[in-house]
């Protein structure tokens, strides 16, 4: 066998080797859809905890919908933002409020096929109104509806159910504040 026929076989059974080992993104052991999505939820957790609104661009589809049900099933809720102007809402919570505590437990996926993926989870967070001091938390079952577009998933709606608010700490002014980026859209 000549030295270039030899080298040719060397290269290609080391090229199959990776790629069966997943190196080069075949077989092997890769990441779980479930990982992936946790991954897009901790990032925009992230996002809202750090203010950063390029980080939380990178997480939202266009257009995203948020969504709130009460206790009953019924609809509170259901507006669908293009991602623009959905920051523009996030990031005019920003300016009134800090989000102290943002969470997201008991992450489970629940449906997968194509492009979508739906993952649940419980919701806390605690937010504070930066004029009056006034703190609240906010819990509730979350359902994140994902898409893959272009590759990346990202979070095309956001439904909680089961909500509630409880106040941390009353200002001396009695107003009352709802967790961001909620407050803004629940006022509506």
């Amino acid at each position: 066998m000549s030295l270039p026929r030899r080298a040719s076989l060397v290269l290609g059974v080391l090229l199959i080797g990776l790629f069966l080992t997943g190196c080069l993104g075949g077989g092997g052991r890769g990441v779980s859809l479930e990982t992936l999505l946790s991954a897009v939820i901790d990032k925009e957790i992230q996002a809202t905890l750090s203010e950063n609104s390029q980080l939380l661009s990178e997480v939202y589809a266009d257009p995203i919908t948020i969504r709130a049900e009460d206790a009953t099933g019924q609809v509170a809720l259901e507006m669908t933002y293009t991602a623009a102007s959905y920051m523009t809402e996030v990031m005019s919570g920003w300016s009134t409020s800090t989000t102290l505590r943002y969470e997201v437990t008991n992450r489970r996926l629940v449906s997968s096929g194509g492009d979508t993926a739906v993952m649940t989870g419980f919701l806390l967070t605690e937010v504070r109104d930066d004029f009056s001091g006034f703190r609240q938390r906010m819990t509730a079952d979350v359902e994140y509806t994902f898409i893959n577009a272009g590759g990346s998933w990202r979070i095309r709606r956001i439904t909680v159910r089961n909500f509630s608010f409880q106040p941390l700490q009353v200002s001396a002014q009695g107003s009352e504040a709802l967790p961001m980026p909620w407050r803004v859209i629940l006022s509506r």
